[in-house]
């Protein structure tokens, strides 16, 4: 032990060894991730009668980080704080990082709670860490907690920060929560589109078509546009829900700003009016599904159900024979669509 032999020969030439000349070599072991040695050394120091200062506890934290060792980083934490050394912020956001790199919200936040208790500044390393914590885990009361401790030290949430943590909301199925972060947007000025869209996607998905409607509305009030995928989970949610007329509106809003409406959405809609025997607003949109290349078999069945309701023989066959013209052809339920148009109008003698 080389090292070991430097330092006594220091002190036996009269030069006390200073906490320098440890932690010159405690740097050394943690770069190679040997915590075990860094452990010895700092003990060596405290047997030699040499504090250790803010930078050894650093180094070995350092080490505990890298292992992910929560257990003996508390304790040193312990061990510091009982010697009367002082937490550096780079301290805590070692500590910090143990959990965020483990997704460990609630642990990220009792270290971040703990360094504000301690008069400890955080800065924006302590902050970029403590997102990280959330970024990785699903436990959306862990994060709220994280955001408000961000909060009360000063820092401003981002829009992307906002829309991360309603993104984990809504992943979480907390609906309720995610409204809750779209409105603190809402009043501060920062709500995005991607923000709202979540919420309204969210309670459109759910059945919510209050809520869904009410977001979409307050969106659009706000002057952004919504994304296509906004668009139709509202339209698809409204028209299964019977409500054809505002499943109408809304997907007519999405077409005015150049959305992508999708195959599945003009289908529920053109399903929905058929349920209400509204063949007329069913075929309207069936036409507008074929001329965006969306319309599919599904699309001309229920148009011509629609038709069959009626009573519509004609117009139920000449929709067969555009289907079969556009090159789509069609299944079991049409032809039974069609043979139920034949029946209601008493040609199955």
């Amino acid at each position: 032990d080389r090292a070991m032999y430097w330092l006594d020969e220091m002190a036996a030439r009269g030069v006390q060894p200073t906490v320098t000349s440890y932690s010159t070599i405690m740097d050394s072991l943690v770069k190679n991730a040997d915590v075990t040695a860094v452990e010895k050394w700092l003990a060596r120091m405290a047997d030699a009668g040499i504090e250790a200062d803010d930078v050894s506890y650093n180094m070995l934290l350092g080490a505990y980080c890298k292992t992910g060792n929560a257990e003996s980083a508390k304790a040193l934490y312990e061990q510091m704080c009982s010697h009367g050394v002082t937490p550096t912020p780079m301290f805590f956001n070692m500590l910090i990082n143990i959990h965020a790199r483990k997704g460990d919200v609630k642990g990220a936040a009792d270290w971040l709670s703990e360094m504000r208790s301690c008069g400890v500044q955080p800065d924006q390393v302590t902050f970029n860490t403590s997102v990280k914590a959330f970024r990785r885990s699903s436990n959306v009361a862990g994060t709220e907690v994280i955001l408000q401790e961000l909060q009360a030290a000063g820092f401003t949430l981002s829009t992307t920060l906002y829309h991360s943590m309603i993104t984990s909301c809504v992943r979480s199925h907390c609906i309720d929560k995610a409204e809750l972060w779209l409105n603190q947007m809402a009043k501060n000025g920062t709500a995005d589109a991607p923000s709202y869209c979540s919420v309204i996607a969210a309670y459109a998905n759910s059945g919510d078509l209050k809520k869904a409607g009410g977001w979409l509305e307050r969106m659009e009030a706000a002057g952004l546009n919504g994304t296509a995928f906004a668009y139709n989970s509202s339209v698809q949610a409204f028209a299964k829900g019977g409500d054809a007329d505002s499943a109408e509106k809304i997907l007519q809003r999405g077409e005015v700003s150049g959305l992508d409406i999708s195959s599945p959405t003009y289908n529920a809609l053109i399903s929905a009016w058929s349920k209400e025997g509204n063949a007329d607003r069913a075929e309207y949109w069936l036409k507008k599904s074929v001329e965006g290349a969306k319309a599919d078999v599904a699309s001309f069945t229920a148009v011509i159900h629609a038709c069959a309701k009626a009573s519509d023989l004609p117009r139920a066959e000449a929709l067969l024979e555009q289907m079969e013209q556009s090159g789509i052809p069609a299944n079991v339920v049409t032809f039974n669509s069609v043979i139920n148009a034949c029946a209601r109008c008493g040609e199955a003698a």
